[in-house]
Formats: structure tokens, sequence, C-alpha cells
């Protein structure tokens, strides 16, 4: 909740719902047939106000119609021209939201170029290729004096998430040896496993572990060849 500022997103919409602006909905705990329905209902759909860039939950609810708001570090919305997400910080969410809500014209040229721009950017034909360069390309340490790299500065919390990665190891281990012995769950045990390598990626991301991670890729890739 931390990275997405949630507390203060509910303080300023629960404030804007009480001046009969907005009907606030928080989208917490729901699986993702769930917020996939709720992003078909609703308007807009504030994103994290804290790390600097949007998440895919943005992707998703442009997808879907809805508009995206977030607040994105310059040198993002540089590498990313044209990402049509509505800047909003914790100090002017309020303003935002209660224009948005006031002017519905500007909603629904922001959710038109919103559609369009996930069309073009996160399509199978566009990402596809983009993610098997990405896969092709032999793993290399971080730099972690590029100032967009995360520094996790608790040496707790990067123990933490390494005992984690060792159980996500251990849990892909376990799931392609019985991927090999029962063929008729193959399709079930493909997803389990996808999801776990996610996983992994994110946790390298935010802990600077990715060596350890492609590890895992390189082991598991392995074990299918034989």
């Amino acid at each position: 909740r931390s990275t997405k500022s949630s507390d203060i997103v509910g303080t300023v919409c629960r404030s804007l719902e009480d001046r009969g602006l907005i009907e606030y909905v928080e989208l917490s705990g729901l699986g993702r047939d769930e917020v996939r329905a709720a992003f078909a209902e609703i308007d807009i759909m504030v994103d994290s106000l804290a790390i600097g860039d949007h998440g895919l939950v943005s992707v998703e609810a442009m997808a879907s119609g809805a508009i995206a708001v977030a607040h994105i570090h310059p040198r993002n919305r540089d590498r990313n021209p044209g990402v049509p997400v509505v800047e909003a910080t914790i100090h002017d969410l309020g303003q935002v939201l209660e224009r948005l809500a006031s002017n519905p014209s500007e909603r629904r040229e922001i959710r038109e170029r919103s559609v369009e721009w996930v069309r073009k950017n996160h399509s199978v034909e566009r990402a596809g290729p983009l993610l098997e360069d990405l896969y092709r390309r032999p793993p290399v340490r971080p730099d972690l004096s590029d100032p967009a790299f995360p520094i996790v500065a608790d040496s707790a919390r990067v123990r933490e998430l390494e005992a984690e990665v060792e159980q996500l190891r251990a849990s892909v281990a376990q799931g392609t040896r019985r991927l090999t012995r029962r063929s008729p769950v193959r399709a079930q045990v493909e997803r389990v496993v996808t999801a776990i390598r996610w996983r992994l990626r994110k946790l390298a991301h935010r802990s600077g572990l990715s060596r350890i991670s492609a590890g895992v890729r390189r082991r598991a890739s392995a074990r299918w060849r034989r």
C-alpha cells in the first residue's frame, strides 16, 4: 500500500465523495477477473503516486476504457512519450480528480487516447518481439549507480527477499519435476511455474537479485530440454 500511496488516495477520494463529486471504490483483495470487471465499470483509476512510474494496472485499466492517474517521473515520461496516464502527485491529486470529474469532454478525449495507446503499444504483435529480444539477451548484473535503479537500504529486507527467492526456486524445481512425471496436468503446472517466475522477476527488480532469478531460469530451461 505504501508504494501505491493507498492511504493518501483513500483520504483524498473520500473527501471528494463526501462533497458529492465522485463515488469512491477501493479495489483491494480482489481476484483478477473481479478487477477486470471493475475496470469496465469505473471512469478513473488511481495507480501509484510514489514510485515515479505507472504499472501494468494502468495499462489494464486503460485497455478497459478507464482513465489512469499516476505520478510519472519526467525521466520515465521522456522514455515513453505520449503515454496518456494523467499526472498527479500526493499534493495535487484532489485537484486533478476534481477537474476530471467536472469535465466530461476531457475524460472522453483521454479515454479515447488511452485505448488507442494500449492497442498500439501493448498488443501481442508489439510486445511479443520486444519480450523475446529481452529474454534472449545474456543476463547482466544491474548497474547500481543508475539513478533509476531502486536501492534497498534495509539489509533485513534484502535477507527476507533472498529467503523468499530461495522458496520460489524450490517451488520452480518441484513444479518442473511434477511436470515431467504427470503429463496430463502439464498446462496447469506450466501456469504455476510461469506465475512463480514472474514473482521472481519482481523480487529481483526490487532487491537487485537479477542474477539469482536468471540462474533459476537457466536451470529450469535445462530441465525442460532434458
